[in-house]
């Protein structure tokens, strides 16, 4: 995966899967996604919105070893 591909296909509005969201936010965590990389998925969020804001969710149950709950908000 890489974070281009996600972000465009978030640009032209075709919806994320879980992995792709998890792969994104624990690469941004560990700090293999750059800072530019994640403004510019989170403009893509802020202007295509997302079907669903449950998707955005990171949590224990979805692979983060943290156990809280992290609900990415717009």
């Amino acid at each position: 995966m890489r974070a281009v591909d996600i972000i465009q296909k978030k640009r032209d509005g075709i919806e994320l899967s879980k992995d792709e969201i998890h792969w994104l936010i624990e690469g941004y965590v560990a700090g293999t996604v750059p800072d530019y990389q994640m403004a510019a998925f989170a403009m893509a969020v802020y202007f295509k919105g997302d079907d669903d804001p449950r998707n955005l969710r990171f949590d224990h149950e979805d692979g983060g070893d943290r156990g809280a709950i992290r609900p990415f908000r717009y």
